[in-house]
């Protein structure tokens, strides 16, 4: 998987040189003449490397996957904690690297906040010299000075700030909120480069040196000038051997081709079922014309899958990847996929035909597990139920992988039944007898996917329910894009009239936050998720979350809830809303949503999942009408505040009467029984509105608007009483296989809920949370699409 070292010593080029692909080998196609620079790039050491290890220059390719196929130069040293390596690079390129200490074992660098270096930034401009600090590996962490940086990042022209720039220093990298605003703590002392690009390259990259003293601020705040946009038309020749019905899509390092810029959990970095798709215009000639950003140094290739799996090879049958600068007049570019294989020339084809209960807006998709399950690629129709795939290669990886089918790209939650589940076993795929090979496959039974028996007699509409909603689940995966939109007709259909969407950052231990694209979604795809929304005819709110790199109860045990630390995260969490704040009112969205159980320890009083006090500062209420007076300052619309249901409701504090309205997160048991009744579930939620939620109500005069989010566990409505646990804790540490669903469960919790909330005026909005609008399936989550809870509400809200 790793190319070998080479061992580089370069004089200045500045000769002409014609530069195709990164991979070192010759590509068929475009030629563009482009010049190369003589670049330095010189490292030095936080602490020494031990007797006998070495340190590579290693170059990403983030079109094949990160963690795939990089390209390693060892690099000479200098003295005991210094090392160097000449590179001839093109002029324009944007160089994503990383150092790796080569010993027993490969060890990638750690940044001096602790964490892996995804990959460093240079933009080669001329002849130059890069100088990194590498602050640490593996149990050696960075433990000298540091200092910070902070600015605003702008529009040149316009002076409007610049938000989701993506900026990067010494091995950091961050995100600036919509407001401009960006800031890296504990940085080196020394002298580096700070490069900044947006992700579609509508500003053309920035780059310039910072000076970081110890324990000071460097003030770094400038303006990005707009990319011109030019239309690119990309023609490819592709090989004979193709079917007729692939699929060919161009990936690359733009988010409009796929790019997720982080490494995802199977090593790789791009999401295929969103890529770009290529239209058949002549035999094998496939061709595409894109809006790109002139100069911009786009790394592409063909596939049929992903940037791994049946993508094109190079004629030595290495991984290829394509470089072109953009240039900066509308350009035809034409290329010629020399092999699918990388080894070889016989593929393996699969022949599937799934269920005649399969709904006709789904699509089929193959998954792979050479060593962990990777992102699962769109399958081909060729009919009614028939789907196939050719599977070129990488063979030398695929052979005795696993494979499984699943409905769109939900794999892990909407499979096949006999490999459900997201740890769930596949089949062996044996090459043994070598390919040719054909694999005919006929999908018995989809998992969830089950006639629905649910009696719904007795319900009528609610005619004072003005908001009629569903609560997307977050954190979303990007690969729901592609078949979002049939979800949110669903809901439109059944009587939903809003979307309400949980935007995230990922919250640290150390009480910082930021924008991680690996778990938190970016404004490109928020736009997307916007426009599929009112498309369906919903109306659009946003209800920000805390996401965390493990669980939120987890996040709140192992916090350190000093005083220092509540106002680090305090200051994370007003960024946060507040970056939201600005989105929404940029976008024109009128409701937005703050606080909310992935929070609520940080309240006045508040107290964690456990039941005990968070220890929250005394100066928290202040805090917390501090950001609300911001928030209206700078947004005209609806702000609710969101609290959890407990029996503790007439705790809540004081500052929700500067709100507009409340949002009352409900999953708490309705029963103490394992198999209530629907007349015992009502019992329960009489008393949860009448005892609670009513002198809420008539304490702050504020409509109140129920999230339900229960789950299809048997036990939802006594939250799990029989497995010891709370349902949402059960649902997240267990495997999902192993879960007894009961769907029709989870239905009677909604009818008595919805049942009790329609006799109460006070109550003036049902919206059901956890929905996953990709695909309808009878999981044990809260998703109620394709479950009889959707019949529930569609009797209500229609």
């Amino acid at each position: 998987m790793k190319k070998p070292l080479h061992l580089i010593s370069l004089i200045l080029i500045t000769l002409f040189f014609f530069v195709a692909c990164s991979s070192g080998s010759e590509s068929s196609g475009t030629k563009q003449k482009l010049e190369l620079a003589e670049t330095v790039f010189q490292a030095r050491l936080f602490q020494p490397l031990a007797e006998g290890e070495t340190l590579n220059l290693e170059i990403v390719d983030e079109v094949t996957g990160i963690a795939l196929n990089p390209t390693r130069y060892r690099m000479d040293p200098v003295g005991s904690a210094e090392y160097t390596v000449r590179l001839p690079l093109a002029i324009g390129s944007v160089i994503r690297y990383r150092y790796v200490r080569n010993g027993s074992q490969n060890t990638i660098e750690k940044d001096s906040s602790g964490g892996q270096v995804l990959y460093r930034l240079y933009m080669v401009k001329k002849p130059g010299q890069v100088n990194d600090l590498v602050a640490g590996w593996d149990k050696q962490p960075y433990l000298a000075e540091t200092g910070e940086i902070s600015g605003y990042v702008y529009d040149s022209k316009t002076e409007a700030p610049l938000g989701e720039i993506l900026i990067s220093v010494n091995g950091l990298q961050t995100y600036s909120s919509f407001d401009g605003f960006y800031k890296f703590e504990k940085v080196p002392v020394g002298e580096f480069p700070i490069v900044a690009l947006h992700t579609d390259g509508l500003y053309e990259t920035f780059q310039q040196n910072a000076v970081v003293a110890n324990n000071s601020v460097t003030p770094s705040t400038f303006g990005m000038n707009p990319a011109k946009l030019v239309n690119v038309t990309f023609e490819v020749r592709v090989p004979e051997v193709t079917e007729s019905d692939a699929i060919v899509r161009l990936l690359g390092n733009l988010h409009q081709l796929g790019n997720s810029f982080a490494e995802l959990r199977d090593g790789t970095s791009l999401v295929p079922s969103v890529a770009p798709v290529m239209s058949k215009s002549d035999g094998n000639l496939y061709e595409i014309t894109l809006p790109l950003p002139a100069g911009f140094d786009l790394r592409y290739k063909y596939s049929l899958g992903d940037g791994f799996v049946n993508a094109e090879h190079a004629s030595d049958s290495s991984f290829l990847v394509r470089q072109l600068i953009v240039p900066s007049r509308d350009a035809v570019i034409r290329d010629r996929v020399e092999t699918w294989y990388s080894g070889g020339s016989a593929p393996v084809k699969f022949q599937v035909s799934s269920p005649v209960n399969t709904p006709a807006s789904d699509s089929l998709s193959i998954q792979f597990n050479p060593y962990a399950w990777m992102q699962p690629i769109p399958m081909w129709p060729t009919g009614e139920n028939s789907w196939t795939f050719t599977l070129y290669g990488p063979f030398n990886y695929l052979d005795q992988a696993q494979y499984r089918f699943c409905r769109n790209n939900q794999c892990g939650v909407a499979d096949d039944v006999i490999t459900r589940g997201i740890n769930g076993l596949g089949y062996l795929l044996d090459l043994s007898n070598g390919t040719p090979l054909t694999i005919n496959y006929q999908i018995a039974q989809w998992f969830g996917l089950e006639p629905i028996n649910y009696d719904i007699a007795g319900l009528t509409k609610a005619d004072h329910l003005l908001i009629k909603g569903f609560e997307i689940t977050a954190p979303h995966e990007r690969d729901w894009l592609s078949h979002m939109d049939a979800g949110l007709i669903d809901a439109a259909v059944n009587g939903g009239n809003w979307l309400f969407f949980n935007p995230t950052w990922t919250f640290k231990p150390d009480g910082n936050a930021g924008l991680n694209p690996r778990n938190d979604t970016l404004a490109q795809d928020l736009h997307s998720i916007m426009r599929l929304s009112n498309d369906a005819g919903l109306s659009f709110a946003l209800f920000p979350k805390l996401n965390a790199d493990d669980s939120d109860n987890n996040y709140w045990r192992q916090a350190e809830l000093s005083y220092n630390w509540w106002q680090r995260w305090f200051t994370s969490y007003q960024r946060f809303i507040l970056n939201y704040v600005d989105f929404a009112s940029q976008q024109g969205i009128n409701t937005i949503i703050i606080g909310g159980r992935s929070v609520s320890p940080a309240f006045p009083k508040g107290k964690l999942p456990n039941g005990s006090f968070s220890n929250t500062p005394y100066d928290f209420e202040e805090k917390w009408l501090g950001l609300i007076s911001e928030i209206r300052a700078r947004y005209p619309g609806q702000i609710g505040f969101a609290l959890p249901y407990s029996s503790s409701l007439d705790e809540a504090p004081a500052f929700i009467s500067q709100f507009d309205f409340i949002f009352i997160e409900m999953n708490s048991a309705l029963s103490a029984t394992n198999s209530p009744g629907i007349s015992d579930l009502r019992s329960g939620a009489a008393s949860a509105m009448d005892n609670h939620m009513y002198k809420l109500y008539a304490t702050f005069q504020k409509p109140i608007i129920l999230g339900l989010d229960y789950t299809s566990i048997d036990g939802s409505g006594s939250d799990c009483l029989n497995l010891n646990s709370s349902c949402s804790d059960v649902y997240r540490n267990t495997q999902n296989e192993t879960l007894l669903v009961d769907i029709n469960e989870q239905a009677d919790v909604y009818r008595a809920i919805l049942l009790e909330a329609a006799a109460r005026p006070f109550i003036l909005g049902i919206v059901s949370q956890g929905f996953n609008p990709a695909v309808a399936v009878q999981d044990a989550s809260s998703s109620v699409h394709g479950k009889p809870a959707m019949q529930v509400l569609s009797s209500f809200f229609r």
